[in-house]
């Protein structure tokens, strides 16, 4: 069964905001989403642990303004060998740094 977290990164870069999520699972993809539109980024860092169980960790960087004004995005992590999606969402109204 795949896991994900997400949540805001500590400390503050001027004029954006920084979320992070971690996806655990057998052979996990994660993708970021902003309402239905799918958000490309190139930071992400995999790693796999004793048990064979791989962790994907990606950050985002959001302009102040965008988080700022409510948007939502997604986090959402898949495993087709598993064939299981999970998802977590976080807002400005919801994070909690």
């Amino acid at each position: 069964e795949p896991s994900i977290e997400l949540l805001l990164a500590p400390g503050e870069v001027l004029g954006q905001q920084t979320l992070v999520c971690s996806g655990r699972g057998f052979n996990p993809q994660m993708k970021w989403l902003n309402g239905l539109h799918e958000l490309h980024t190139s930071n992400h860092g995999i790693s796999m642990d004793t048990n064979a169980c791989v962790t994907v960790t990606s950050q985002l960087h959001v302009a102040e303004t965008e988080w700022k004004s409510g948007t939502v995005f997604i986090c959402e992590v898949s495993d087709k060998s598993l064939n299981k999606v999970v998802k977590k969402e976080i807002s400005f109204c919801s994070g909690k740094p």
